[in-house]
């Protein structure tokens, strides 16, 4: 049995802290367990919408094999999109075991697919909320500006 880790963040607004928070979490989880772990993969400050463009993960999910468990903080590290479901999955056919430690997913529960399907959704949405937050925070910038009120003044 091969046991894997993998933790990711997405903003420059976070830090390789979080990834030793992950990292921690897993590694905590793995020794009540006698598991040793045999390698952490880290994606930093790349989304998890998609997976092509995470070099880490993609190598990670070329390296699990059956019996392999991947051990993750929670499945939001993984993927952040409705691809989620299908990936995990992809993984179970495989015989990959995957863990998530804080948010107690296991490929293994019978309500898996149910908290992945969940998961990947409620992660898409919120992506799709924090976009618009965004946009109209640049529109008001922009709207609100003083170089813009300046100009208007008479």
């Amino acid at each position: 049995m091969h046991i894997y880790t993998y933790a990711r963040f997405s903003t420059d607004r976070q830090d390789e802290a979080w990834i030793l928070d992950q990292q921690r979490v897993c590694h905590e989880f793995a020794a009540k367990g006698e598991w040793p772990i045999d390698a952490d993969y880290v994606d930093e400050g790349i989304s998890g919408a998609a997976l092509g463009n995470r070099p880490s993960a993609q190598r990670l999910l070329a390296t699990l094999e059956s019996g392999s468990v991947l051990l993750l903080a929670d499945l939001t590290r993984l993927c952040r999109s409705q691809d989620l479901a299908p990936l995990l999955e992809r993984l179970r056919f495989r015989g990959v075991r995957v863990l998530g430690v804080l948010d107690g997913f296991d490929i293994n529960s019978p309500y898996a697919r149910m908290q992945a399907g969940l998961s990947g959704l409620m992660s898409d949405e919120m992506r799709a909320q924090l976009r618009v937050r965004t946009h109209l925070a640049l529109e008001t910038r922009e709207v609100f500006s003083p170089y813009r009120w300046a100009s208007l003044r008479l």
